[in-house]
C-alpha cells in the first residue's frame, strides 16, 4: 500500500512535532504534495514529490487533463523565493509563529468579554494558524471591523465567512467564521496591540447590537 502526503500546510505543521525534522515528517510517505502559496508564500502553484517513475507517470495524466502550462517559471521563481524567505532564512520561524499565536489566544481567551462573543478551536493552537466562529453575523462583525479601523487604526481580521446552517457550529450559536494566523508582518506586533483590538471590537459588536443597530 502507498501513502500519499497532501502536505499543503506541511512546513506550518513542524510546529506541531517539536522533536521531528521536516525530513523525519515526510519520510513516512511515497508521495508529497507542497503548495508555493500557502506556508511558503508564492504567487501561486504546487510541487508533487515522490520516485521518478511516479512523476514520470504524473506527468502523462497532468497533460491528460489540461494541466500543463506554457510556462511554469514565475511560479518556479516564487515557490523558490518564498521557500528561502519563510523557511530556509525566516526571520520569525514557524514554531516561534505558532508560540506568538498561542499567546495572544490565551489571552483573548482569558477576557470575559471577548470571550463571550468570540471562539477559538482548537483552544490551544498546535500551529501559526487557528479556526474562530463570532456569535453576530457577517454584517454585524464587518460594520464593526471597519468602524474600529476608522477611529483607531486597527483591523483585528480581513475576512469573514457565514457559518452555514448545515454545520455545527450554527447549532452552538455561531454566526460566522473566520482564520486567524501569524505571518512575518502580523508576527512582528505586540501582543497588547492584539488584546486592544480585540477588545475595541468585541466592545463595538456588544455596543451596536446593544443599540439594534
Amino acid at each position: 500500500m502507498k501513502f500519499h502526503c497532501d502536505g499543503a500546510r506541511i512546513f506550518e505543521a513542524t510546529a506541531g512535532y517539536d522533536n521531528k525534522s521536516l525530513k523525519e515528517l515526510a519520510e513516512p510517505f511515497d508521495s508529497i504534495y507542497i503548495s508555493f502559496y500557502k506556508g511558503l508564500g508564492g504567487l501561486s502553484g504546487a510541487m508533487l514529490l515522490g520516485t521518478s517513475e511516479f512523476c514520470n507517470d504524473v506527468r502523462v495524466w497532468l497533460r491528460r487533463s489540461g494541466g500543463n502550462l506554457y510556462t511554469l517559471l514565475p511560479y518556479a521563481v516564487s515557490g523558490w523565493s518564498g521557500y528561502r524567505t519563510n523557511w530556509v532564512s525566516a526571520k520569525i520561524k514557524f514554531a516561534e509563529k505558532q508560540q506568538k499565536l498561542a499567546r495572544i489566544i490565551q489571552l483573548l481567551s482569558s477576557n470575559e468579554k471577548i470571550h463571550s462573543c468570540v471562539s477559538f478551536h482548537p483552544p490551544v493552537p498546535q500551529v501559526n494558524m487557528i479556526h474562530g466562529f463570532l456569535c453576530y453575523s457577517r454584517q454585524d462583525c464587518m460594520n464593526a471591523l471597519d468602524s474600529v479601523e476608522k477611529v483607531h487604526g486597527i483591523r483585528v481580521l480581513s475576512r469573514i465567512r457565514d457559518v452555514e446552517e448545515s454545520e455545527p457550529a450554527y447549532k452552538n450559536g455561531f454566526r460566522c467564521k473566520f482564520e486567524l494566523s501569524i505571518g512575518n508582518a502580523n508576527g512582528a506586533i505586540d501582543d497588547d496591540v492584539y488584546l486592544k483590538g480585540w477588545d475595541l471590537f468585541t466592545s463595538a459588536l456588544v455596543a451596536r447590537n446593544s443599540k439594534g443597530l
